[in-house]
């Protein structure tokens, strides 16, 4: 009895590890046939217009562990946010580490934990930050 579970926990243990093989494989997404051509706008921003790239810390993993067909080698993804200053109004695109990194970060699967560290800079969110690294005095 005892044979037949350690076989079968073996068995088990060698289809999950090549599944997980299988899922970080590269793999070409599909177009659809007849995919229509998008026509596109010429941009005219105005004179004033500023773009500016905050950092906002950063994350150190595998790339296999980043993107499917990665391999295993270090690979820093940068969390950053897009500071739009335009005459009408400025718009922050944040998609880097907030204030509450440290918590949130405790919630995530300890798996996760263990294959990924990060390092915070000060949040793109907090408008003394970005004000004070790229906005034009405006006064």
């Amino acid at each position: 009895m005892l044979k037949k579970i350690v076989a079968l926990v073996a068995v088990t243990l060698v289809i999950t590890v090549a599944l997980l093989a299988w899922s970080l494989t590269a793999e070409q997404l599909a177009t659809p046939e007849g995919t229509p051509e998008v026509a596109q706008a010429q941009p005219n921003p105005p004179a004033e217009l500023r773009l500016s790239i905050l950092k906002a810390g950063y994350m150190e993993s595998q790339e296999a562990f980043s993107f499917r067909g990665g391999e295993f080698k270090p690979f820093i993804s940068g969390m950053a946010a897009v500071l739009v200053q335009h005459p009408l109004g400025d718009i922050l695109i944040d998609t880097g580490f907030g204030k509450d990194v440290d918590k949130h970060y405790k919630t995530i699967p300890l798996l996760m934990q263990m294959l990924a560290a990060y390092t915070k800079e000060k949040p793109a969110a907090d408008k003394a930050t970005w004000r004070s690294l790229c906005a034009p005095d405006r006064s």
